[in-house]
C-alpha cells in the first residue's frame, strides 16, 4: 500500500529508500512466485488516501484495491490486524476489509464481476490479534522459502529487529465473510 519512504536508517539512505524497498520487495516476491502490486501511497499517510478518489481526482486506495481484487479474483484475502498500533496498518485493514466485501457484490460493475470470496483473515504485524482462530505451522520448505524471501529486505533488518525472528508458527483471525448480503462464518 505504501512506498516505504520513512523507514530509512541514515540521511544518506533517505533519498534512495523508496527504490531500495521496491527492489527488495520485487526480489522477495519473486522467490515465493507472487506478483506484487505497488500502490505507492506515502508512508504514514495512507489514511488520507482512504477514499475512492483523491482530492486532485486521482485514484484513492479504495478504487485501486477494488480493481486489483476484481482482476485477481482471490478466494482468500489476508489483511493486517485491526488492533495494530501503526496507522498505515490500521488503514490497510479498513481498506482491505471494505473492498474485499464490496468486491463480492454486484456494485461498481465497470470494475468486473463480483468475486467469490470464501475467507478473510487478519494477520499479526506488531500487536497481537484480538482472537486467534487459525494456526498454521509451515512446512520446513515453506518456512525456508519465507526466510529466504524475508532476507531480501536487508534495509529493513537494520531498523526492525523482529525481521530476524524465525517464523515457526503463524496465527490468524478469521473474519466473518460477506455473501449475498449476509454475514456468515
Amino acid at each position: 500500500m505504501t512506498d516505504g519512504s520513512l523507514n530509512y536508517r541514515s540521511t544518506q539512505e533517505k533519498d534512495a529508500i523508496k527504490e531500495i524497498r521496491h527492489r527488495e520487495a520485487e526480489s522477495a516476491y519473486k522467490l515465493v512466485q507472487t506478483k506484487p502490486f505497488f500502490l505507492g501511497f506515502g508512508d504514514l499517510n495512507l489514511k488520507s488516501y482512504e477514499s475512492w478518489e483523491t482530492s486532485d481526482g486521482g485514484d484513492g486506495a479504495y478504487k485501486k484495491v477494488l480493481k486489483i481484487l476484481r482482476a485477481v479474483r482471490p478466494t482468500t484475502v489476508f489483511i493486517p490486524n485491526p488492533l495494530d498500533w501503526h496507522p498505515d496498518h490500521q488503514a490497510s485493514y479498513d481498506i482491505g476489509l471494505s473492498m474485499s466485501r464490496l468486491a463480492t457484490r454486484p456494485a461498481a460493475a465497470d470494475f468486473g464481476k463480483p468475486i467469490d470470496l470464501k475467507n478473510i483473515f487478519c494477520y499479526k504485524v506488531w500487536d497481537d490479534l484480538a482472537r486467534v482462530t487459525d494456526t498454521h505451522k509451515p512446512s520446513q520448505n515453506a518456512q525456508k522459502a519465507k526466510l529466504r524471501a524475508m532476507s531480501k529486505f536487508a534495509s529493513q533488518r537494520k531498523v526492525i529487529k523482529q525481521l530476524n525472528v524465525k517464523p515457526e508458527t503463524e496465527t490468524f483471525q478469521k473474519l466473518p465473510s460477506f455473501k449475498f448480503g449476509a454475514l456468515h462464518q
